[in-house]
């Protein structure tokens, strides 16, 4: 039987990572996506924890490239 996966709703701030994330054409690192805001940007350890819910909803999804070694891109 096939169950669809519901996911959690936004709040404005995660839809504001994903609206980043969704304007680019290939996978982001967190300092790319807090480029990718307008002034005042958010802090690099603010969207990265924002990125960690959205991975929790199951939006986002990281993986490492082995010629960046520990760099996440999402």
């Amino acid at each position: 039987m096939n169950e669809k996966k519901t996911l959690k709703p936004l709040t404005r701030a995660e839809m504001d990572v994903m609206n980043v994330l969704w304007d680019a054409s290939h996978a982001l690192t967190i300092n790319e996506i807090v480029d990718g805001y307008a002034e005042p940007k958010p802090a690099y350890t603010t969207v990265a924890t924002f990125l960690k819910i959205l991975e929790a909803k199951g939006y986002v999804e990281h993986k490492r490239k082995e010629e960046t070694g520990r760099t996440f891109y999402y």
